[in-house]
């Protein structure tokens, strides 16, 4: 995924003053949202070939909501759609990635084919749209269920957002835990995605909505839930509507036809009541006047009576009624106003007319970002455009990220293959996937830069017996802890001094001798590097470190051989693209030097270090690696003594790497910081270690 970088058209003359304002606030907060979060959506987009573009790029009339172009691959954003709905940043950013996740899925089903069904997504999609467009609580079903599986599908893919999304459940979507006050059918709905989503919350339902959900989850596809299936990120949208159709909307059908006879049920008490109560009206009248004229005073009085009783009683009866309506109606329906005809409350109305007062109450909850009228128009542009063809929706995908980064589709592709041989890239003495490991790393080094903790503080020498242990753990849990046991909570600080800054330069032979193995394996090296350090930084700016405790990560890559290969290949920078990674992977390929300038590029590095980073580095804030992989000896060692001596004296650190038969040579004139690397296929395995190594005292 890429973000436009000209969302900011500017705005027509003719706007006023007022409307200026309007839309510089709304795309200001679209700007910040962006370089806030950035660095986060280009490493969880990955190699999607989706553009993110501001809401202000559309026509006047569709601005202020989501909108998708499935035919280009361009999603338009308005994040005021979720702040007016009173959500955080947080809670915004995790809503625009199930939008984002959504965007993706419906690209999925555009390519969907069952060639022995001969059913298409788009034929799948027409007819479900047809089905929610007319029924606003299927529409709401639909949208419950979709969002299971697209939350899954974000933390999957980012599980450090859990905590937003607890937040996100708790705070606005569903806060409540008692949802009988509900409509029937929207219960079942709503607790189909509360309980996936706060699966430690209670849930309360209706006994017959919790009848249905026990049935739903009893479903079994092989040895998993069927719930759990049509709802995994891998699956497809055709797969989970089909499933959807046939297991979950006929039990909400009845749900919903249930719930509407008890609303008309209730409509009819209340008419009569409302009848009684003017019998009663009636009666009194007609009584006074009756007794007055038979019998005088007495027969006044009599009448008067009777009538009187009769209102009174028909009063009393309509309270009962509208006690039981308050409770049972109006509360768990919220249906209309409009619906009071006196002969059938509902024959007139529409499903959304009935459950009106419900359905906005949920809109309010859960604003939907983009409209389903928006997504069946993209559909329909998308199904009449010249995109479909016989290519796969992966093929199509590739074809937009070259064309987007200006690099060759071939290229792109050896390098998606290149990639994933050094992910399966294992450590021979662990037997363990080295990502996996600097993963490992990478995740202490984060919680070691958490802010400080707390923890109890016990006043009892080391071995002493606690003889009411049963008290200790009851204290535990209530907090009242007894004096002689816990004393008050201790603050145990974190390290204070941190480095800020992290910089490694690369520095790659490109001379003749490496080219085969030597250089294939050179690739492998800076690739890991380079992706492990960009995933690195994106982990480190998701989990939200303060100002004190922040860490940038900055990388760049050098080449040598003879002077025209002395080059900058990647540029100093936190940033990698796909760009930036083909292009490292295709320099490293050739290797056409006939000299080994290896202390050329160090020469240059010292000439671009200013003393405010000599001073920061000597003071432990910054810190720079510079690492050399060669497989000759220097064209001019003494040169190359000068250099290393230049920059270590400024506190920089140097390590070598030695490849093949001169190794050990290598290494000598690199001391004391120099690798042995006999056997060139070693080398993904020695690099995973070093870059252990330098990253342990971050």
């Amino acid at each position: 995924m890429k973000f436009n970088q000209e969302i900011f058209p500017k705005l027509a003359q003719q706007d006023t003053e007022d409307e200026k304002n309007h839309n510089e606030v709304n795309d200001i907060d679209f700007e910040n949202f962006y370089e806030k979060h950035r660095n986060f959506f280009e490493h969880y987009a990955q190699d999607s070939s989706i553009t993110v573009k501001s809401h202000r790029e559309l026509p006047p009339q569709q601005q202020g909501t989501f909108a998708i172009d499935l035919k280009n691959g361009d999603m338009y954003i308005a994040m005021d759609v979720f702040q007016k709905a009173g959500y955080g940043d947080e809670a915004s950013f995790f809503a625009f990635l199930n939008e984002y996740e959504h965007f993706r899925e419906l690209r999925e089903l555009t390519n969907y084919n069952n060639p022995q069904t001969k059913e298409t997504g788009q034929k799948i999609w027409r007819k479900h749209y047809r089905k929610i467009s007319k029924s606003k609580g299927l529409a709401i079903l639909d949208s419950c269920l979709d969002d299971i599986k697209m939350n899954r599908t974000v933390l999957e893919r980012a599980p450090t957002l859990n905590d937003i999304k607890d937040t996100l459940y708790t705070t606005f979507n569903f806060p409540e835990d008692n949802m009988e006050k509900q409509p029937l059918h929207l219960q079942l709905a709503y607790a189909l995605l509360r309980r996936q989503m706060l699966p430690n919350r209670e849930t309360i339902v209706d006994p017959r909505v919790q009848q249905v959900i026990e049935k739903i989850e009893s479903l079994q596809i092989g040895n998993k839930q069927m719930l759990d299936v049509m709802t995994a990120p891998e699956t497809n949208m055709a797969i989970r509507l089909k499933l959807q159709e046939a297991f979950i909307e006929p039990e909400f059908i009845k749900l919903l036809e249930e719930a509407k006879q008890e609303l008309a049920k209730q409509k009819e008490k209340d008419s009569q009541s409302e009848g009684g109560e003017q019998g009663g009206e009636q009666g009194g009248e007609q009584g006074g006047e009756q007794g007055g004229e038979q019998g005088g005073e007495q027969g006044g009085e009599q009448g008067g009576e009777q009538g009187g009783e009769q209102q009174e009683s028909n009063i009393e009866k309509n309270k009962n009624k509208e006690s039981y309506s308050n409770e049972r109606g109006s509360s768990q329906a919220g249906y209309s106003e409009a619906a009071s005809g006196k002969e059938n409350p509902f024959k007139e109305l529409s499903e959304e007319d009935i459950f009106e007062k419900a359905y906005k109450e949920y809109a309010e909850h859960n604003p939907q970002a983009t409209s389903i009228e928006s997504i069946q128009q993209a559909m329909k542009d998308y199904a009449n455009s010249e995109r479909i063809s016989s290519k796969s929706m992966e093929e199509l995908q590739l074809e937009a990220i070259a064309k987007r980064e200006g690099i060759q589709k071939s290229d792109l592709v050896d390098y998606q293959k290149f990639w994933s041989k050094i992910e399966n890239l294992e450590n021979p003495e662990t037997s363990t996937k080295i990502v996996d490991e600097l993963r490992d790393v990478f995740k202490k080094i984060i919680t070691k830069r958490q802010p400080p903790r707390q923890q109890l503080k016990t006043s009892l020498e080391e071995g002493t017996e606690i003889d009411d242990y049963v008290s200790v753990v009851a204290g535990g849990v209530t907090g009242n802890f007894e004096d002689k046991i816990w004393q008050d909570l201790e603050k145990v600080e974190k390290p204070h001094r941190l480095v800020g800054n992290f910089d490694v330069s690369f520095i790659c032979d490109r001379s003749g001798s490496m080219y085969g193995e030597k250089a294939q394996q050179q690739q492998i090296a800076i690739g890991l590097f380079l992706e492990m350090f960009r995933e690195f930084s994106v982990d480190i700016e998701n989990s939200m470190l303060s100002s004190d405790s922040k860490l940038d990560i900055r990388t760049e890559v050098w080449g040598f051989g003879d002077e025209s290969q002395v080059e900058i290949i990647k540029p100093m920078d936190k940033e990698l693209s796909q760009k930036d990674r083909v292009h490292t992977y295709k320099t490293l390929q050739s290797a056409p030097g006939n000299s080994t300038l290896d202390y050329r590029p160090l020469q240059e590095i010292a000439a671009n270090l200013d003393d405010d980073v000599v001073e920061r580095i000597s003071n432990k804030e910054y810190r720079k690696v510079v690492i050399v992989i060669t497989d000759g000896i220097s064209s001019n060692k003494t040169k190359l003594k000068e250099e290393l001596w230049n920059l270590r004296e400024k506190g920089i650190t140097v390590v070598a790497i030695g490849v093949g038969s001169e190794a050990e040579k290598i290494i000598a004139n690199y001391q004391p910081n120099g690798i042995l690397c006999s056997d060139p296929r070693h080398l993904g395995s020695i690099t995973g270690d070093l870059l252990k190594d330098i990253t342990k005292e971050l």
